[in-house]
């Protein structure tokens, strides 16, 4: 029995032992949580009820719920989300379809040398966003490698970057320069559908699309449910390109004055941090509230292996 008890507070000792090498070996991770995530998040909060403006005129101020009610008549704001959705609602879509019919294209069996298509759509994605921006503002401009190539075979060239009917369009197909990921996910879906499915289903005299529509999209429901949500959720966080693009000025008319764009001269064009902590307290529970929908739809349209849901 003293043998028992010497070696129970032996390996007590050694579990302390590890206890404290795993808090040590995780403290600078959490020490950076709570100096470079937590504490700005909730100091940021405090600002969005405060004036709190970086021109040290002003005097710094409560003023209670001033800010989020000045959200609802600031026409910056009303334009900058209308922009963000524009962008969800069209282009996000966009962004996800072209990667599912490029995945079916590179996963079908006639064709050759998938793996070279595979590693040409996924290299775009190793550039940096602002080299990108660069690049696509070069080749968007009026004298760019796009504009050229559509003069040189006999078509008008839109102005892709001073026309706001023109803007959404030319940040869709940025957006397709970083669909590799995308492609790569979709194709690994592709691969664990049961191939006795398809077989089962030409039996019975299913065509391509019916083996399509009630095989391939249930089975790779998880994967577009996935893609969906960071999608939308990326949508809100659109800044880098669009700033690039139009020189962070907006674009024409405002067409490319998304959510953070906006945040982001509110409290670092005019300086006043107050306010741009509030729109970006907003975004957050814009984000959460579309969130729980979609994760709510998830439960009804969203197929998972060996899930029994009824």
């Amino acid at each position: 029995m003293t043998r028992d008890i010497k070696q129970k507070s032996r390996y007590s000792g050694l579990e302390s032992v590890d206890r404290r090498w795993g808090w040590a070996f995780l403290a600078p991770w959490l020490i950076g949580l709570v100096v470079f995530t937590a504490f700005p998040m909730l100091f940021s909060l405090v600002l969005s009820f405060t004036n709190y403006n970086l021109v040290p005129d002003v005097p710094f101020a409560f003023i209670g719920f001033k800010n989020w009610i000045s959200l609802f008549s600031d026409p910056g704001m009303r334009q900058s989300f209308l922009v963000t959705m524009r962008y969800i609602l069209i282009v996000v879509p966009f962004l996800i379809l072209s990667p599912l019919f490029l995945a079916l294209f590179i996963n079908a069996k006639p064709l050759l040398l998938k793996g070279l298509f595979i590693t040409l759509f996924f290299l775009p994605t190793l550039v940096p966003g602002i080299v990108t921006g660069i690049i696509w503002q070069g080749s968007l401009s009026n004298g760019g490698t796009i504009s050229r190539f559509i003069k040189s075979v006999g078509l008008e060239s839109p102005m892709w970057l001073s026309d706001a009917n023109w803007v959404m369009p030319a940040i869709a197909l940025v957006g397709l320069w970083s669909i590799g990921n995308t492609i790569l996910q979709m194709i690994a879906a592709l691969k664990n559908v049961p191939k006795e499915l398809y077989e089962a289903a030409l039996i019975d005299g299913a065509n391509a699309f019916v083996s399509f529509t009630r095989i391939t999209l249930p089975l790779m429901s998880s994967v577009l449910f996935f893609n969906i949500t960071a999608a939308i959720i990326y949508g809100f966080q659109y800044f880098t390109i669009s700033f690039l693009l139009f020189n962070g000025q907006g674009g024409p008319n405002d067409s490319a004055l998304f959510f953070m764009l906006k945040v982001f001269k509110e409290a670092l064009v005019y300086r006043n941090m107050g306010y741009a902590s509030t729109m970006s307290w907003a975004m957050l529970l814009i984000i959460l509230i579309i969130t729980q929908i979609l994760f709510t739809l998830n439960r009804r349209f969203v197929y998972y292996a060996g899930d029994d849901r009824k």
